[in-house]
């Protein structure tokens, strides 16, 4: 992955998160965070969210769903605090 960002006036912060499929795997050949609960992964980012943040990471039936949506708000903050 390669980002270029070059903004003159204002600060630009970047997340770079692989997809789910193309993780790198470990030398056990799981890939990372493998074998943790999605839900064991939401409680111990549980403080890292707002209560909104939480309806919107929750409102998806299906846990994928649930996943990309709690991905997509983690690299947000992730971009904004490396801004």
């Amino acid at each position: 992955w390669v980002v270029l960002a070059a903004e003159p006036l204002l600060l630009v912060g970047v997340d770079v998160a692989a997809p789910l499929g193309a993780r790198r795997t470990s030398q056990s050949g799981r890939s990372a965070g493998a074998g943790k609960a999605l839900e064991d992964i939401f409680d111990s980012m549980h403080s890292s969210f707002t209560a909104e943040e939480w309806a919107s990471i929750r409102a998806p039936r299906d846990p994928s769903g649930q996943e990309a949506v709690f991905r997509t708000l983690w690299s947000l903050k992730e971009a904004y605090v490396k801004a």
